[in-house]
Protein backbone atom coordinates (compact mmCIF):
# COMPACT_ATOMS: atom_id res chain seq x y z
CA UNK A 1 0.00 0.00 0.00
CA UNK A 2 1.04 3.59 -0.85
CA UNK A 3 1.21 6.31 1.61
CA UNK A 4 -2.40 7.72 -0.40
CA UNK A 5 -3.99 4.41 0.90
CA UNK A 6 -3.05 4.73 4.29
CA UNK A 7 -3.79 8.58 4.56
CA UNK A 8 -7.19 7.79 3.19
CA UNK A 9 -7.60 5.16 5.95
CA UNK A 10 -6.65 6.62 8.55
CA UNK A 11 -9.08 9.36 7.51
CA UNK A 12 -11.98 7.14 7.35
CA UNK A 13 -11.73 6.16 11.06
CA UNK A 14 -12.65 9.84 11.91
CA UNK A 15 -15.11 10.35 13.91
CA UNK A 16 -18.63 11.56 11.42
CA UNK A 17 -19.56 15.35 11.52
CA UNK A 18 -18.49 18.35 10.75
CA UNK A 19 -15.72 19.09 13.88
CA UNK A 20 -13.52 17.64 11.97
CA UNK A 21 -12.20 18.20 8.06
CA UNK A 22 -11.85 15.37 6.17
CA UNK A 23 -9.99 17.36 3.51
CA UNK A 24 -6.49 16.25 2.38
CA UNK A 25 -5.65 19.99 2.88
CA UNK A 26 -6.70 20.27 6.14
CA UNK A 27 -4.31 20.46 9.14
CA UNK A 28 -5.64 17.08 10.24
CA UNK A 29 -5.20 15.80 6.46
CA UNK A 30 -1.53 16.48 6.28
CA UNK A 31 -1.40 14.84 9.98
CA UNK A 32 -2.49 12.10 8.21
CA UNK A 33 -0.28 12.43 5.40
CA UNK A 34 2.41 12.19 7.88
CA UNK A 35 1.30 9.14 9.95
CA UNK A 36 0.46 7.66 6.18
CA UNK A 37 4.10 7.98 5.07
CA UNK A 38 5.75 6.65 8.19
CA UNK A 39 3.65 3.77 8.21
CA UNK A 40 4.44 2.99 4.43
CA UNK A 41 7.89 3.57 5.13
CA UNK A 42 7.15 0.36 8.28
CA UNK A 43 5.42 -1.52 5.36
CA UNK A 44 8.62 -1.76 3.00
CA UNK A 45 10.85 -2.04 5.41
CA UNK A 46 8.91 -5.30 6.85
CA UNK A 47 8.80 -6.70 3.45
CA UNK A 48 12.74 -5.97 2.93
CA UNK A 49 12.97 -8.10 6.73
CA UNK A 50 10.92 -11.44 5.63
CA UNK A 51 13.11 -11.51 2.35
CA UNK A 52 15.63 -11.56 4.78
CA UNK A 53 14.81 -14.25 6.72
CA UNK A 54 15.05 -16.69 3.57
CA UNK A 55 18.91 -17.59 2.89
CA UNK A 56 18.15 -17.17 -0.95
CA UNK A 57 16.52 -13.61 -0.76
CA UNK A 58 19.24 -12.34 2.04
CA UNK A 59 21.13 -9.43 1.37
CA UNK A 60 21.38 -7.32 4.27
CA UNK A 61 21.76 -10.06 6.52
CA UNK A 62 23.99 -12.49 4.94
CA UNK A 63 27.10 -12.00 7.36
CA UNK A 64 24.52 -12.77 10.21
CA UNK A 65 23.46 -15.92 8.29
CA UNK A 66 27.29 -17.55 7.94
CA UNK A 67 27.59 -16.44 11.22
CA UNK A 68 24.91 -18.83 12.00
CA UNK A 69 25.99 -21.59 10.05
CA UNK A 70 29.46 -21.10 10.94
CA UNK A 71 30.41 -20.47 7.19
CA UNK A 72 33.40 -18.35 5.89
CA UNK A 73 32.40 -15.19 4.29
CA UNK A 74 34.58 -16.32 0.96
CA UNK A 75 33.60 -16.16 -2.65
CA UNK A 76 30.83 -13.88 -4.04
CA UNK A 77 27.42 -13.09 -3.31
CA UNK A 78 25.94 -15.78 -5.34
CA UNK A 79 28.05 -17.69 -4.29
CA UNK A 80 27.91 -17.13 -0.74
CA UNK A 81 23.87 -17.54 -0.95
CA UNK A 82 24.18 -20.99 -2.75
CA UNK A 83 26.26 -22.17 0.46
CA UNK A 84 23.19 -21.36 2.75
Amino acid sequence: MNSDNYRDQLISLLPPGKAISKQTTSGVGRMMHGLAVESARVEARVKELISESIPSTVDELLTEWETDFDLPPDGSTAQRKAAL
